[in-house]
């Protein structure tokens, strides 16, 4: 199996989302993370946990808090080949 075959679209944001909106989104959509980008460039992704840990502060902005090392695999590549790479990580 390959990764083109789980893949859904994603849900984005931009770095300069304040926490609360970025919240929002995330439970009006039903998922648990938003790929932040800029000027469509990948930048970083923000998680449920990365909101649940800041959310004493929901004007903080996404890019404060989100994680900018993002692992990125090709659509083509098989799942126990991005099994692997994960696992390195």
């Amino acid at each position: 199996m390959k990764a083109a075959e789980i893949m859904r679209d994603c849900i984005t944001t931009g770095p300069d989302t304040k926490l609360k909106k970025a919240s929002k989104i995330m439970k009006d959509k039903k998922i648990s993370s938003l790929i932040v980008v800029e000027d469509d460039e990948l930048k970083g992704i923000l998680t449920d946990k990365d909101v649940s840990n800041n959310m004493e502060k929901p004007e903080k902005k996404v890019k404060d808090v989100m994680t900018e090392d993002v692992v990125r695999v090709e659509s083509e590549k098989s799942i126990d080949k991005i099994a692997e790479i994960m696992n390195k990580k």
